[in-house]
């Protein structure tokens, strides 16, 4: 397996047991044993560790790119994760509102409280590369990795394996597992966000 597919292997490995806990916790809830509130708060706080776990897992993943590419040591850029957990609680909220209200039965409610466990670590760790790549000075660009089955969207974003530059974010959709593929290069062409942010910055 490739360092970029031990990656991806880890990043659903995580994103799985997110929404597994999710889901868990939810199922509690419908069965008595947690009430709403207490519920809710535990469900967006698990989401919040798996959002600060594929944070520090894409840092550490882009050194070791990094490292492969170059046979050098390479320390991670050490971002720090924010605090995500009001927003969660109140996507967890409305979930849980919409099942009081009967407009959702325990079942949907279950699936879309695994849908944000699942889909939150996934674009955390998307984000997070981005980020880092824009921190290590010999990342000058990416290429898109796909994941096991890349939905056309993906194959179209890809855009036949472009460069893009280190600070252009990667396009994703809710439970995308494409990584970027680094690139150390140099002269890549700009594109008309990275222009913006230059100009702009």
């Amino acid at each position: 397996m490739t360092l970029i597919g031990e990656y991806q292997a880890a990043t659903m490995q995580l994103a799985n047991a997110t929404r597994d806990r999710a889901t868990g916790l939810w199922v509690a809830h419908t069965d008595g044993d947690l009430v709403e509130d207490v519920a809710a708060d535990l469900i967006a706080q698990a989401v919040n560790v798996g959002i600060a776990r594929a944070v520090g897992l894409a840092d550490r993943w882009l050194s070791r790119q990094i490292e492969e590419a170059t046979r050098q040591p390479t320390p991670t850029t050490g971002i720090v994760t924010r605090d995500h957990f009001p927003r969660l609680r109140k996507a967890v909220g409305t979930i849980f509102g919409r099942f009081r209200h009967r407009e959702i039965d325990a079942n949907e409610g279950r699936m879309q409280t695994g849908r944000v466990g699942h889909s939150e670590p996934l674009e955390a760790g998307q984000r997070a590369t981005t980020e880092a790549m824009t921190k290590q000075v010999l990342v000058q660009g990416w290429v898109r990795e796909f994941d096991d089955d890349p939905c056309q969207l993906c194959q179209w974003w890809a855009r036949d394996g472009r460069i893009w530059p280190s600070d252009h974010p990667m396009p994703t959709h809710k439970g995308c597992n494409c990584s970027q593929r680094i690139v150390l290069a140099e002269h890549i062409k700009e594109t008309k966000f990275t222009e913006r942010l230059h100009r702009n910055g």
